[in-house]
């Protein structure tokens, strides 16, 4: 059997991180290492990870200082010893099957990478995630004009690196790493430049073997003041702009632009920003009355968005700032379990 790395950035995740390793442990398909981690957390993670490393010897630990999850997905990587690499969140849990399904998926397809579906976990409660795609095996060609974005505001369409599954002797030979400087996009600019280079991409959309826990502690879902979304874009427009690897790369970037301050503005209003209204205004006001976002609206195919993506829009083009606080706040976590995403 190939050997199967799973890597698991850690930093403060005591609470969950006994059940996501147990997680993985457990699985049915037995040839894995497991990689953990620790960035400099000040809770019980590293103990945590040590007393299950004395007790399993296909775990290693490996600690450093606070520098963010993309410096260690990448000390991660060039750890590992599997054929393939799947990173875990530290607060997720994987299906039993995992392992077994996605090394599976990746033979019997000949393909270079695996994406499944997943559930939203809160608390106990597991909701399907809508799929952006069928399932089916895709060369780059036939993603390529989506795959930054669909002009729906959904963002990058492999927009995670978790619930999946990725052949290291790419990762290796292309030097694909996550880019350090990011701290948004970091994971769909990773899947962006390892998909180029895939021969084949399977997509299991029927597949839910991986569980998003929804939690405030991840770390890769605490809210900062800090706008990323223009370093991002222009990573992506930098490394392609010359390149034939898009044929539509400017409408894509201007869509995912208006994508992306959509997703600040969830964040910017959402219940774990303790900034007073006065600032989270102050930030929308600069946000909405920005020139690139302006004309970055033109690219967006309106007719296709759901209803909570229509009323988004409508209130960023109106620019009603405190009904964007209002809905994002008190409305938006009622409707986000139960509208498609």
């Amino acid at each position: 059997m190939d050997l199967i790395s799973f890597i698991i950035p850690i930093y403060n995740a005591g609470k969950f991180l006994s059940a996501c390793i147990e997680s993985i442990l457990h699985q049915t398909y037995e040839n894995i290492e497991l990689i953990l981690i620790d960035d400099g957390s000040t809770d019980n993670s590293l103990q945590i990870c040590q007393d299950y490393a004395d007790r399993d010897s296909r775990i290693r630990v490996i600690t450093k200082s606070n520098s963010g999850v993309s410096s260690s997905r990448n000390i991660g990587i060039k750890a590992s010893h599997g054929k393939y690499i799947s990173f875990v969140d530290s607060d997720d849990i994987l299906d039993i099957q995992f392992s077994k399904v996605m090394q599976q998926e990746i033979t019997q397809f000949k393909a270079d990478c695996v994406f499944s579906n997943y559930y939203y976990l809160y608390n106990n409660r597991a909701i399907v995630k809508k799929p952006r795609i069928e399932s089916g095996v895709y060369s780059f060609d036939d993603i390529s004009g989506i795959i930054i974005d669909d002009r729906k505001l959904s963002g990058i369409l492999f927009g995670s690196v978790w619930a999946a599954l990725y052949k290291k002797d790419i990762i290796d030979k292309y030097r694909i790493l996550f880019h350090e400087e990011l701290r948004v996009n970091e994971d769909g600019l990773f899947n962006i430049e390892y998909c180029s280079y895939a021969n084949l991409i399977r997509v299991c959309s029927h597949l839910n073997l991986y569980y998003y826990r929804q939690v405030n502690t991840s770390t890769s879902k605490k809210f900062s003041n800090e706008i990323a979304t223009k370093s991002a874009t222009e990573t992506i427009k930098k490394k392609y702009q010359t390149s034939r690897t898009f044929s539509n790369l400017n409408e894509q970037l201007s869509a995912r632009y208006v994508s992306e301050i959509l997703w600040h503005i969830l964040k910017l209003c959402g219940k774990t920003n303790i900034m007073k209204y006065k600032n989270i205004k102050n930030e929308l006001i600069h946000l909405l009355n920005d020139e690139t976002l302006r004309t970055s609206f033109l690219f967006i195919n309106k007719r296709e968005l759901n209803i909570s993506k229509k009323i988004y829009l409508n209130l960023m083009l109106k620019k009603k700032y405190r009904l964007l606080f209002i809905v994002t706040r008190y409305i938006y976590p009622v409707l986000s379990k139960i509208l498609p995403r």
